[in-house]
């Protein structure tokens, strides 16, 4: 089932709105218009503001650089899909609508990408004690 609101959205398994191997690719679309492969950018403090443990539920504030980043990869034939810990999808897909963020869908699952744009991510390199400074940094 494909969904339509200024974005193309997978309809997947429970609770998603994208899964498996044809995450991020409209139904009937055969990948044939994207040059690159598919990009996962967080929600919350990537692509709007959140507060930490604030239990907000209603996404408020765009992150202009988050949305200039996905307009970016969208222009250079990437696909987009935002990954969220959010229960409610339908929530996020408005939000990203209403904004005029195009993407690709939306999902809680971690798809196969090329590379995960996150606030909260940390790029391993094998060096542990880089690594671990990052993450207490994130504390």
């Amino acid at each position: 089932m494909n969904l339509t609101v200024t974005i193309s959205i997978y309809a997947g398994g429970p609770g998603s709105v994208c899964e498996g191997s044809n995450c991020g690719r409209p139904k009937g679309a055969g990948g044939a218009k994207y040059r690159g492969g598919l990009v996962c950018v967080d929600f919350d403090n990537t692509l709007i503001e959140h507060k930490k443990g604030g239990g907000e539920t209603t996404p408020r504030k765009m992150i202009p650089e988050g949305a200039e980043l996905v307009r970016r990869l969208k222009s250079e034939g990437y696909r987009v899909v935002v990954l969220t810990a959010r229960d409610n999808h339908d929530v996020v897909v408005k939000f990203l609508a209403k904004n005029n963020i195009p993407v690709d869908g939306v999902t809680s699952h971690k798809p196969p990408a090329i590379a995960y744009v996150d606030d909260r991510g940390v790029h391993w390199d094998r060096d542990v004690e880089k690594t671990m400074a990052h993450i207490k940094r994130l504390e």
